[in-house]
C-alpha cells in the first residue's frame, strides 16, 4: 500500500498536504479533494496505518518522514491541513520544519492539549468482525447515529467506513494496528504540540458542532486569544471527521484562506 495519494496531481501551483484522525486511512481527504479540484492534496497515511508495518510509528519519526515526502515531489512549502490527530501532527511539522509550512488548518483538533481532558480510555483494542453482515451493521448503526448528515453524505461516509476493514481469513481487519493506534495516541497526550506563540502564518481552525461540549468552547475561546489572527469557524451540523462528512463547508472556510495568496 502506497504511503501516500496525490489528488488533483495535474495542478503545480498551491499544494495541502493533509494528514486524517486516528485510525483512519488518507482516503478520507478525496471528497475534500474533489470540492478543492484547483488545490493539489498529498494525503499521507498515519504510521501503521493503512497495513502499514513500519517499525517506528512515532510522531517524531513520521514528522521527518512528511518531509521526506515533499522533498522527493521537490516541493520547497505546503499549507498543511489535519484532522483530529493529525491537527497535532500538523503543528509538530510546524515547529519542526517552520520553513516547510504556508498555513496551518486545523480540522477539529490542534488547538488544546489533550492531556487537559482528563478522560484517559486506557488501550485501544480494536475489533475482529466475524461476517460482512455484521460488519455492515456495524457501519449503518455508527452512521446512522450522524442523523445531520444529508443522504449522499451517509452513504459516502459508508462507503469509506466499510473499506476501513479488510478479509484476512473469515474475519475482517481493521487496516491500523494497535501498536500504532497506542504509541501515536500516548505521544499527543504526553506531549503538548499546540502551538507555543501567537502564529506567524495563516492558521484556521475548524470545528465539527456535533462534536462541540462546554470543554471544546472553553478552549476555543483560549484559542482565539492566544492567536487573535487565526480565523475560528465551527461548522455547522458538524461532525468530527471534517474532510468527508462536511466537505464543501470546510473546502468554502479553506478557500477564504487559501485563495488570496
Amino acid at each position: 500500500m502506497e504511503r501516500y495519494m496525490v489528488y488533483n496531481a495535474e495542478n503545480d501551483g498551491q499544494t495541502l498536504v493533509v494528514l486524517p484522525a486516528l485510525g483512519e486511512r488518507k482516503e478520507i481527504y478525496a471528497p475534500l479533494a474533489a470540492q478543492m479540484a484547483d488545490f493539489r492534496f498529498i494525503a499521507i497515511d498515519l504510521p501503521g496505518h493503512n497495513q502499514d508495518n513500519q517499525a517506528d510509528v512515532s510522531i517524531g519519526a513520521f514528522v521527518w518522514e512528511i518531509k521526506r515526502i515533499l522533498n522527493d515531489l521537490q516541493i520547497s512549502a505546503a499549507h498543511l491541513v489535519g484532522n483530529s490527530i493529525g491537527a497535532w501532527i500538523c503543528e509538530a511539522f510546524y515547529a519542526e520544519y517552520p520553513a516547510y509550512v504556508k498555513s496551518l488548518t486545523l480540522l477539529d483538533g490542534g488547538y488544546y492539549f489533550l492531556a487537559d481532558r482528563e478522560d484517559d480510555e486506557g488501550e485501544i483494542m480494536l475489533p475482529v468482525i466475524d461476517s460482512l453482515e455484521e460488519l455492515e451493521q456495524a457501519v449503518d448503526e455508527t452512521v446512522l447515529a450522524m442523523d445531520k448528515l444529508a443522504e449522499s453524505e451517509q452513504q459516502l461516509f459508508k462507503d469509506y467506513l466499510m473499506n476501513n476493514f479488510y478479509l484476512q481469513g473469515d474475519s475482517y481487519m481493521h487496516h491500523s494496528r494497535e501498536q500504532a493506534l497506542n504509541r501515536l495516541s500516548k505521544e499527543v497526550t504526553a506531549t503538548d504540540y499546540c502551538l507555543k506563540q501567537a502564529a506567524e502564518l495563516p492558521l484556521i481552525l475548524l470545528l465539527a458542532e456535533e462534536s462541540m461540549d462546554e470543554f471544546s468552547l472553553e478552549k476555543m475561546q483560549l484559542f482565539k486569544v492566544a492567536h487573535p489572527n487565526a480565523d475560528v469557524k465551527i461548522i455547522g451540523r458538524g461532525y468530527h471527521f471534517l474532510p468527508i462528512t462536511n466537505a464543501a463547508d470546510v473546502a468554502a472556510a479553506m478557500r477564504e484562506l487559501l485563495s488570496p495568496q
